[in-house]
């Protein structure tokens, strides 16, 4: 009985999965028929990043909570679908620092689940504050390697990641 029950949101979770891969596959399609290079870019490295819990479950035995997919997906759907393809950056002020916000937040929930993850099987030994510690070091560093990434992507490929170029903000 116990087994049907876990199953059942295993399911449903790959049925979300696979239907927002189906879409970004549609996306990088219309992309690339529009001539629209950012938004081909994007989709791709989207649907790259759905299959990052796999790899961590294969690669570090960890194991990433799903609603940790869901917080990914809707900070891509938000970047990509609302941000560029919708026009929210130019039409919203405040859409990059909600944004990023949000991106800051679930960096620090990954570096924490990771934390959690290694902690819970025994693999890493620490007090709650070292922890803590560790998931907000994470989310800079991980936030600081995205910033370095959008500016290396809008200097060699001519894309506009940064829009106005505020990478010393979402830094902050």
């Amino acid at each position: 009985m116990q087994r049907g029950k876990k199953e059942e949101p295993r399911k449903v979770r790959v049925i979300i999965l696979n239907l927002i891969r189906g879409l970004l596959v549609v996306a990088f399609l219309a992309a690339l028929f529009n001539g629209r290079n950012l938004i081909l870019f994007i989709s791709i490295f989207a649907f790259v990043i759905t299959f990052l819990p796999k790899i961590f479950k294969k690669a570090f035995d960890i194991e990433l909570p799903a609603h940790f997919e869901v917080i990914v997906i809707l900070f891509v759907y938000g970047a990509l679908f609302f941000g560029k393809v919708q026009g929210f950056y130019s039409e919203f002020w405040w859409w990059s620092i909600l944004l990023s916000i949000a991106a800051a937040v679930a960096l620090g929930f990954l570096g924490l689940a990771v934390m959690y993850s290694l902690y819970k099987e025994d693999k890493v030994h620490g007090s709650p504050m070292i922890i803590a510690i560790f998931s907000f070091c994470f989310a800079v560093a991980v936030g600081t390697v995205w910033e370095f990434f959008e500016f290396s992507v809008d200097s060699l490929l001519g894309f506009n990641l940064q829009q106005t170029g505020d990478t010393m903000t979402d830094l902050i």
